[in-house]
């Protein structure tokens, strides 16, 4: 894997837009722009509906990062950026704060460096998340799913997810068939066949998502028990049927709305992600907002 030397400069909020074209003349692909006031804006819009960063205090100091590949060109570009710095400066007065940092970066740290904040999770009275690079030893009555979420979503940390994971745990039965509409790694339908489902039906619109859901239940050994394909509610699954909605206290078929993939059966649980505007069902068991990540429902006929 080759190295990349990130280079961070402090500026002022009128520079950022000239300091950002220098870096992307030079050969960066792109710039990175750190603005504690932008995050400040943000916290207090009102339009974050949960937020642990802190206020920033310092507003005034505006970080410009870009990424250049450490080879034989990289010091005539870090020189060529000096230049024009200065040039820029001579022109505007002083913007920046300090010295220009670099900083060497592998492109394995990217790959692998959240992998530090993903530890064996325990969610519900049973179920084990563990990352497919830790040890752990199960317990007696515990379902571990084994993990390596990679490109797609679901390591099961989620709050969402958890929720979803733990209702499964109650309300399952061996009668159940399960449907995971945006399975990303694949996590909640694994959950599903652990805990006993009779069939479980896992879809995606993410090639990459699907590559690694099957990889993942390939590797917690239900590659026989949970089908995946590519596709979406619409698209790309075997069969439709029309939900159903309440008319009045009856059962009705809506003609109207989105049609769900695959043949519903006598007795089904959907675990839906992310994309689902309403529910059709009846009776439904919702777990968390619809704008959020996951949902769980019931369908019976």
């Amino acid at each position: 894997m080759s190295n990349w030397i990130e280079v961070n400069i402090q500026v002022t909020h009128e520079a950022v837009e000239a300091v950002s074209d220098i870096l992307v003349s030079v050969g960066a692909h792109g710039v990175a722009i750190e603005d504690p006031q932008l995050i400040n804006d943000l916290r207090n819009s009102g339009t974050w509906e949960l937020c642990d960063i802190p206020e920033q205090e310092n507003t005034e100091i505006v970080t410009v990062s870009a990424y250049y590949a450490d080879d034989e060109k990289l010091q005539g570009r870090l020189a060529q950026i000096e230049d024009e710095l200065n040039v820029v400066e001579e022109r505007i007065g002083k913007f920046r704060f300090g010295n220009t940092r670099f900083r060497t970066v592998s492109e394995v740290d990217w790959a692998n460096e959240w992998k530090q904040y993903f530890h064996v999770t325990h969610v519900g009275e049973s179920l084990v998340i563990k990352p497919s690079w830790e040890e752990y030893e199960a317990k007696e009555g515990e379902h571990v799913i084994k993990i390596d979420p990679g490109m797609a979503f679901g390591t099961g940390t989620h709050h969402t997810t958890n929720m979803c994971m733990a209702r499964l745990e109650k309300i399952l039965t061996k009668d159940d068939v399960v449907f995971d509409v945006g399975t990303g790694s694949g996590i909640l339908a694994i959950a599903a066949a652990l805990l006993g489902a009779k069939e479980v039906k896992a879809v995606d619109i993410d090639a990459v998502a699907v590559r690694v859901a099957k990889e993942n239940i390939a590797d917690n050994g239900l590659a026989d028990k949970i089908d995946v394909k590519e596709g979406d509610l619409l698209h790309g699954t075997d069969s439709n049927i029309q939900p159903l909605q309440m008319d009045g206290g009856r059962r009705r078929r809506d003609t109207t709305n989105i049609n769900l993939p695959y043949r519903i059966h006598r007795r089904a649980i959907w675990a839906v992600a992310p994309s689902i505007i309403t529910s059709h069902t009846h009776p439904p068991i919702t777990l968390s907002s619809l704008s959020v990540a996951s949902f769980i429902c019931r369908i019976q006929l």
